[in-house]
C-alpha cells in the first residue's frame, strides 16, 4: 500500500530538506561539532561559506528490494579560479593581520594551496592595485630571517600582468595570474617554487608615481628586505565530519475538509455567491434540469441557454486554511453544451467554463488552466475532474505551489462565452476539496564517516573522492525513505553541507524510458530517426514490455505512433530501441515515448518527451569545418582622437588638445599608437626616449605604454601628471623586445578641470644603439594611429572550450583566460539569412558564459542591412548556478522578422572592473519554414442543376483554399464575368441567367500567388413560351384555311373546323437557354417531336369529331410550358398528299459584311454524298442553294474564290423536313 502516496512523497522533496532538522530527535550540528567561527591560532580565518561539495549519494540507489546497502557518497572539494575574484566558495583564508594598513596601498591579503599550487591573494576596494609591482619574499630554507637569493626566493608580479617572474625577471613555468583591475589579485605558484609550510613575506609598490609602498613586515619606512615572515599557507587539504542519517517516510493522512451536493439551499447560500462580470444581470443559478446526484446541480444560467458574451462567476464563500498541508485536491463533476467547431482540423473552444484560485480571500485570481493544472471544459457528459495542487510543484510562470496554499485560498468556477450560437451551458454539482497532511519522518539509520579511527575524511582542494561509510544500512520494511548527509568542515574551515535522497524499498514494478534522443530540428521530407533507452528499475523480471512513440502536432492531434515490444527485460537491464518518422511536414512537434505496463507503480518515469522542428536549414555551423570562414568579428570602440600636429613656429610636435580652446576636453581616453608594430627581437638591449611638455590637471593623466604583441596586451611605462617643462624621458624596454612590440601615449582627463594638456616630440627607439624607429613630427602622423582607445577585438576562436568538436567563439583573453575590460565587440555572421518567404524561423545555438555584473552578452538581429539592430537576448551572470557552469542550448523565435533578409550578432560588454570567464558560443543554427508554393483554390458550385450543364436555380459559389504545411492563406480574390477584382469572405450567390465565368486565386502569408484559374456556368430560371399558330378559330380543308378569309366572317368561331389533314404550326421560344425540341400531342398521347424551328407536325391520320391538340416545349436547362386547343376534325383520310421530300437549303454570304451579302456561285458539297451545288448568282437567289437529301446526318463543305473554305459537322437532315443552314465565310488573308 506504501506505493500509493509515492507521487506525493517525490514531489514534497524540497520541503524534506528544510524539517529535517525539526524532525530529527538528535541535534546533527551537535554531533558534527560547532563551527570555529572562522578563528585560528595559526594567524588565519575563513569565511562562513563550504569548500566541500557533497556529490552524487551512489548507494544505495533509488529502489531496491529489502536487503543490506553500502553508504556510498562522492566528495568534491573545490580550489581557486583565477579570475580576481576571492569568492567564498574558494580556499582562501584571511590572513589574522589582514587588512594591511601600515603602508599604501592598504590590502586585504589571503592564502590557499592545493595539491600542485600555492596561492596569494590581495584585495583593495577603492581599486589601488592599478600600477603596481607585488613581491612574494619565500623563506625557503625555513630559518626565519631574509638571506637573499637564491638562499631564499623571491617572486615578482606586474599589474596586470598573468606571468609570475622570478628574481631574474624569467617566467615562472606553471604561473598565472589573475587581474580584477585595480580591486583584486589571485596568484598561482607552482610548489616547486614553493613549497608547503614555508614562510612568506611581500611588498606592494607603485612601479611609478604616485609613490607608495606597503610592506607586510611594517610601514613605507621599513627595510627594503624582509624582516619578518607571516605564517605559512600549509592547509592544501579539508578535513571535514560526515554523518548519514536515513529516515523512514511516514505519509501524512488524506482528509476531506469540505463538500457539498447543492441539496442543502441554506448551505448553498452560506457557501457560495453568485455574480455576473459582463453587462447581463443573468448568472449561475441552482437548477433542476440536470444533477449528478440526487436533484440539484449550479447552473451557469438562469434560463435553458446561457446568453452571449457571458461572465459569470459562481465562487466559494468563504476561504479556506491550506498553509500547513502537503497538497489539495479541488474535485467535481460537471456537465457542459458550449460553442466550439473546427477549423483545419483542430477544434476551436469558444463558450467554456474555467476553474480560478486566489490565494487572497479572493481579492486577485490566476486561471488553473493557465497554469496547467486544470483543462477547459467543454464536454457533454457528466465528467469528474480532480484538480491536485502540491506545495512542492512549480507551476508555470514560476508559481510556486506552496505560495498557492494560503489561509485564505478559494476556488471559483467561470463561465465565459462569444456573442452567438448559445447552448445549454455548464452544470456544476457534488463539489469536494481533500488536503493530504504533510509526511513525518523516523530516523532508523545512522552512520559517520572514519579514516583511520578518525571520525572524518580529508580531500585534497580541487579533488574528488568516492567514500563508502564504514557501516552498512540493513533494512527490513518496504516503503520510502529520505538518505540525508551532512558535512562539517574542520578547522581551519568552518563550512556545513547537506545532500538528501528519497529511496524507495521493496518489490516494486518500475520500468522507465531513462534516455531520449532525437534532433531538435529536421529539414522537412527527412526521416526523423528516435532512439530512447527502456530501463528496468524495480525488483520484478517484466515480460512483454511494451514501448510506444508518438508524434503530436502544436494542435495536440496524433499524427504519427508506432508500439514495439520487449520480449523480457530483467531487473536492471537496459533495452536501446530505433524509431523512424518518415512523414516530415512543417510544424513544431511533440514527440513522446512512453513504456506501457499494467503493473507499472511509478507513472512519473514512464515517459521522456521532447519538441521537434520540421523546418529547413537556413544556416549551419559547427565551427570545425572552415574556422571563421563565414563570420566577421570586430570591435565597437574608438573613434575619432584628439592628438595632433601643432607648431612652435620653428618645431612641430605632437599634442593631445584641441585648437580652439587651446585646451583639452573632458572625458577623453586618446590614444597614439606606433602605426606598424616593430621587430625588435634581434636586439639586446632597447631604449625608448622621447621629450615631453605637459600641464596635467589634477586626476587625468598621460601614460606611456608597450605591448609585444602588436597591441593586444598592456604594460606600463610611466605615468605624468601635474605640470613640467620642456623634459626627455628615456625607458629600457628590453624586457618587452618581441617581434611586434609597439608603444603607445595614452591621455586620459576626468569630467573636471581641465589645462593645456600632453606635448610630445623626437621620439627615438634604438635597439643595441642603432636608430630602429623615430619621429619629429615633422611630417604628420602618418606613422601613428590617432583615435579613442579601443579595447580591442577579443572574439576569437578558441580550444579552451568546447561543446562539440573542437573549438569555439569565445570573446576573451587566452593569457588570463578571462574577457578585458571596457569591451563592445561584435561577432557577425557574413551570410544574410533570407527570410522573405519565411513563415517561421529559430535561431538554435549552445553557450556557455561566466559573466560579471554590469557586463552583458547580446543576441541582436537587423532586418535593415545593419543600419539599426533589435535585441533579441541579453546574457548576465552563469548559463546554469553551478560554480562551473555548463552548455546548455539556447534557442529563439526569429518570427518577428520574418519576410526580410536579416543579419545575426553576438554583441559582449564589459565594464572597467570585474572580468571573468566570459562568453562562449557553438554550433551555432538558423532554421525556417519556408514556403516557396502558393496555395491551392477549389471553387464548388452548389445549385439545382436542370439539363445540358444549366443551373435552373440561383448558383452558391464557394471557394476553399489551403497551403499544405505552408505559411496559411492570407486571402481568396474573385473576379465574376470579368468584373472588379473582390476579397473573398464567404460564399456568394449568382441569379442573373446566361452564361457567368469566375475568375479565383489565393495568396498566402509570405506572398506568394497561385495561377489564376477560371470556372464557367449557366443559369436559367425563365420558362420557356409557346403558342399554336395553326390551326386558328376557322375552317380548313386539307390543310389550308378556307374561312374566314381576310379576317372577315359572319358567325363567330369557337374553335377549329378541319376537313382531311392539317399542318400544325407552333411559335415557341426562349430568351436564356433556347428551345430544345417541341412535343406534339393529341388528346394526351404523344405524337411527334420536332427539334429544329419551325416547330410543326402534319396531323394526318383518320379522326372525327372533337379533340384536343397540345404541344409541350422544352429548354436546354429542362424548363417546359405548354399550350393547347379544342378542334373539330373529320379527316377520312382518302387521299394522301405528295411526298414532302428532306430538303437542305440556305444562304452562303459575306461575313464580313454588315448586310450578309450573298456570295455567287460558292460550292456547297455533301461531303458523304459526293454531291455538289453552287449558289445563286441573280439578284433574287444570289448565294442561296437548295440539295434534296434522304434523312441523316452529314458533313457539308463550304467553298467560294477568294474566301476561306468551312466545314460544318453533323448537320441532321429529318424526314419530310427542309434543314435551314446560312453560312457566312471569311475574307481569304
Amino acid at each position: 500500500m506504501y506505493m500509493k502516496y509515492r507521487r506525493v512523497w517525490n514531489e514534497t522533496v524540497l520541503l524534506l530538506v528544510a524539517s529535517l532538522m525539526v524532525a530529527a530527535p538528535f541535534n546533527v550540528t551537535t554531533w558534527l561539532g560547532a563551527a570555529t567561527n572562522g578563528s585560528l591560532t595559526n594567524g588565519y580565518v575563513d569565511d562562513p561559506e563550504a569548500e566541500l561539495v557533497i556529490g552524487d549519494i551512489i548507494s544505495p540507489p533509488s529502489s531496491g528490494p529489502t536487503g543490506t546497502y553500502d553508504v556510498t557518497v562522492n566528495f568534491t572539494a573545490f580550489t581557486v579560479t583565477l579570475d580576481g575574484l576571492i569568492t567564498s566558495e574558494e580556499q582562501w583564508m584571511e590572513h589574522s593581520e589582514s587588512p594591511d594598513t601600515t603602508g599604501t596601498p592598504t590590502v586585504r591579503f589571503y592564502t590557499a594551496c592545493d595539491g600542485n599550487y600555492m596561492y596569494v591573494a590581495f584585495e583593495n576596494d577603492a581599486g589601488d592595485l592599478v600600477r603596481v609591482k607585488i613581491e612574494i619574499f619565500i623563506d625557503k630554507n625555513s630559518n626565519g630571517r631574509w638571506d637573499g637569493t637564491p638562499a631564499d626566493s623571491k617572486l615578482i608580479i606586474y599589474y596586470n600582468e598573468t606571468k609570475v617572474k622570478d628574481h631574474n625577471d624569467d617566467v615562472v613555468s606553471g604561473g598565472l595570474v589573475g587581474w580584477n583591475n585595480g580591486y583584486g589579485v589571485e596568484i598561482r605558484i607552482p610548489k616547486t617554487e614553493w613549497d608547503d609550510c614555508q614562510d612568506w613575506a611581500f611588498e606592494i609598490s607603485y612601479f611609478y608615481p604616485p609613490d607608495g609602498r606597503n610592506p607586510s613586515w611594517g610601514d613605507r619606512n621599513a627595510s627594503s628586505t624582509p624582516t619578518r615572515f607571516l605564517i605559512h599557507p600549509c592547509k592544501c587539504t579539508v578535513c571535514f565530519k560526515a554523518l548519514v542519517n536515513i529516515f523512514k517516510i511516514i505519509p501524512g493522512d488524506f482528509v476531506t475538509i469540505y463538500e457539498t451536493d447543492f441539496e442543502d439551499p441554506l448551505n448553498v447560500s452560506n457557501e457560495w455567491i453568485t455574480y455576473s462580470l459582463d453587462s447581463e444581470p443573468d448568472t449561475w443559478a441552482l437548477s433542476e434540469n440536470r444533477s449528478h446526484s440526487s436533484t440539484h446541480s449550479f447552473h451557469c444560467t438562469n434560463h435553458t441557454k446561457y446568453l452571449g458574451n457571458a461572465y459569470d462567476v459562481l465562487e466559494m464563500k468563504q476561504p479556506v486554511n491550506l498553509s500547513d498541508v502537503n497538497n489539495v485536491t479541488f474535485s467535481f463533476w460537471h456537465w457542459c453544451q458550449g460553442d466550439s467547431y473546427d477549423l483545419d482540423e483542430h477544434l476551436q473552444i469558444v463558450d467554456y467554463g474555467d476553474v480560478e484560485i486566489s490565494i487572497d480571500g479572493g481579492m486577485t485570481w490566476l486561471s488553473l488552466s493557465d497554469l496547467g493544472i486544470s483543462e477547459l471544459c467543454y464536454d457533454n457528459e457528466w465528467v469528474k475532474t480532480s484538480i491536485m495542487i502540491e506545495s512542492t510543484s512549480t507551476y508555470p510562470g514560476n508559481v510556486s505551489g506552496e505560495d498557492l496554499l494560503s489561509e485564505h485560498t478559494k476556488f471559483r468556477f467561470i463561465w465565459r462565452s462569444d456573442p452567438q450560437f448559445q447552448y445549454e451551458g455548464w452544470y456544476i454539482d457534488d463539489v469536494k476539496i481533500v488536503v493530504g497532511e504533510k509526511p513525518k519522518y523516523e530516523l532508523v539509520f545512522q552512520t559517520h564517516a572514519q579514516t583511520d579511527r578518525i571520525p572524518r575524511i580529508c580531500i585534497p582542494f580541487g579533488s574528488t573522492i568516492t567514500y563508502t561509510f564504514p557501516r552498512q544500512w540493513e533494512v527490513k520494511n518496504e516503503g520510502n525513505y529520505l538518505v540525508n548527509v551532512s558535512t562539517q568542515e574542520e578547522s581551519p574551515y568552518n563550512g556545513v553541507s547537506y545532500k538528501w535522497k528519497i529511496v524507495t524499498i521493496g518489490d516494486i514494478h518500475d520500468l522507465a524510458v531513462i534516455a531520449l534522443d532525437a534532433p531538435d530540428t529536421i529539414e522537412r521530407g527527412d526521416d526523423l530517426p528516435v532512439e530512447a533507452i527502456v530501463k528496468n528499475l524495480g525488483t520484478y523480471n517484466e515480460t512483454n514490455v511494451q514501448v510506444k512513440a508518438t508524434i503530436k502536432n502544436q494542435g495536440g492531434d496524433t499524427v504519427w505512433t508506432e508500439t514495439v515490444q520487449i520480449p523480457r527485460l530483467n531487473v536492471s537491464e537496459e533495452k536501446t530501441l530505433y524509431f523512424t518518422w518518415e512523414d516530415t511536414t512543417y510544424c513544431d512537434y511533440y514527440l513522446e515515448v512512453r513504456v506501457i505496463h499494467l503493473e507499472d507503480e511509478v507513472p512519473e518515469n514512464n515517459a521522456m518527451g521532447k519538441w521537434v522542428i520540421v523546418t529547413h536549414t537556413l544556416f549551419e555551423d559547427n565551427l570545425e569545418e572552415c574556422g571563421e570562414c563565414r563570420w566577421t568579428h570586430f570591435d565597437l570602440t574608438g573613434g575619432k582622437g584628439h592628438w595632433h600636429i601643432c607648431t612652435s613656429g620653428y618645431d612641430n610636435y605632437l599634442w593631445c588638445g584641441v585648437q580652439e580652446t587651446t585646451k583639452y576636453g573632458n572625458n577623453w581616453n586618446d590614444v597614439a599608437m606606433i602605426k606598424d608594430p616593430l621587430d625588435l627581437s634581434p636586439y639586446s638591449e632597447v631604449m625608448f626616449s622621447f621629450k615631453t611638455h605637459f600641464e596635467i590637471a589634477e586626476n587625468d593623466y598621460g601614460y606611456v605604454e608597450v605591448s609585444s604583441d602588436g597591441g593586444k596586451h598592456w604594460s606600463l611605462l610611466g605615468r605624468y601628471n601635474g605640470s613640467s617643462s620642456w623634459i626627455t624621458e628615456v625607458y629600457d624596454i628590453s624586457a618587452y623586445r618581441s617581434s611586434e612590440t609597439t608603444l603607445r601615449f595614452r591621455f586620459f582627463s576626468d569630467e573636471n578641470l581641465t589645462w593645456r594638456g600632453w606635448i610630445i616630440d623626437d621620439v627615438v627607439i634604438t635597439g643595441d644603439g642603432v636608430i630602429v624607429f623615430s619621429d619629429d613630427f615633422e611630417h604628420g602622423t602618418e606613422q601613428w594611429i590617432i583615435e579613442r582607445m579601443r579595447a580591442g577585438d577579443w572574439w576569437h576562436l578558441t580550444d579552451r572550450k568546447k561543446y562539440s568538436g573542437t573549438h569555439s567563439w569565445w570573446c576573451g583573453d587566452e593569457l588570463t583566460g578571462t574577457y578585458p575590460a571596457n569591451l563592445n565587440n561584435v561577432l557577425l555572421l557574413n551570410e544574410t539569412i533570407d527570410l522573405t518567404k519565411a513563415f517561421e524561423a529559430d535561431i538554435l545555438f549552445m553557450t556557455w558564459y561566466n559573466i560579471s555584473t554590469m557586463d552583458m552578452g547580446y543576441l541582436e538581429i537587423s532586418d535593415n542591412g545593419g543600419a539599426t539592430w533589435d535585441i533579441i537576448d541579453t546574457f548576465a551572470g552563469r548559463s546554469t548556478t553551478d560554480t562551473d557552469p555548463e552548455w546548455i542550448k539556447k534557442s529563439y523565435e526569429l518570427n518577428t522578422w520574418v519576410g526580410h533578409e536579416v543579419q545575426i550578432r553576438f554583441r559582449f560588454m564589459s565594464d572597467e572592473s570585474l572580468e571573468s570567464k566570459g562568453w562562449y558560443i557553438d554550433d551555432v543554427k538558423i532554421v525556417g519554414k519556408i514556403d516557396n508554393e502558393p496555395p491551392v483554390t477549389t471553387c464548388t458550385l452548389s445549385g439545382t442543376m436542370g439539363e445540358n450543364n444549366w443551373y435552373i436555380s440561383s448558383v452558391t459559389v464557394t471557394l476553399t483554399a489551403t497551403d499544405g504545411d505552408g505559411s496559411g492563406v492570407d486571402h481568396i480574390y474573385y473576379k465574376l464575368d470579368g468584373g472588379s477584382q473582390v476579397t473573398y469572405t464567404s460564399p456568394f450567390s449568382v441569379t442573373a441567367g446566361g452564361s457567368h465565368s469566375v475568375e479565383y486565386w489565393s495568396v498566402d502569408n509570405v506572398g506568394n500567388t497561385e495561377t489564376h484559374h477560371h470556372e464557367t456556368f449557366k443559369i436559367d430560371v425563365d420558362i420557356p413560351e409557346i403558342e399554336i399558330t395553326q390551326p386558328e378559330n376557322g375552317i380548313y380543308f386539307r390543310g389550308n384555311k378556307i374561312w374566314p378569309i381576310f379576317n372577315w366572317t359572319l358567325l363567330n368561331w369557337s374553335k377549329p373546323f378541319i376537313f382531311g389533314n392539317i399542318t400544325i404550326k407552333t411559335d415557341a421560344t426562349d430568351g436564356t437557354s433556347g428551345v430544345e425540341k417541341v412535343e406534339f400531342y393529341i388528346d394526351g398521347s404523344p405524337l411527334s417531336t420536332d427539334t429544329t424551328p419551325p416547330y410543326e407536325w402534319l396531323w394526318d391520320e383518320t379522326a372525327f369529331l372533337t379533340h384536343t391538340i397540345e404541344v409541350k416545349v422544352y429548354d436546354n436547362a429542362g424548363h417546359t410550358a405548354t399550350a393547347s386547343k379544342e378542334v373539330w376534325i373529320l379527316n377520312f383520310k382518302l387521299g394522301v398528299p405528295p411526298h414532302k421530300p428532306s430538303m437542305l437549303e440556305g444562304k452562303v454570304y459575306d461575313n464580313s459584311t454588315f448586310l450578309k451579302k450573298g456570295i455567287p456561285d460558292a460550292t456547297v458539297t455533301v461531303i458523304e454524298e459526293g454531291i455538289s451545288t453552287t449558289t445563286g448568282k441573280f439578284l433574287w437567289n444570289k448565294g442561296k442553294y437548295s440539295i434534296p437529301l434522304d434523312p441523316g446526318t452529314y458533313s457539308v463543305k463550304f467553298e467560294a474564290d477568294g474566301y476561306e473554305t468551312k466545314t460544318i459537322s453533323d448537320v441532321i437532315i429529318e424526314a419530310g423536313k427542309t434543314t435551314k443552314l446560312n453560312i457566312g465565310l471569311n475574307p481569304a488573308p
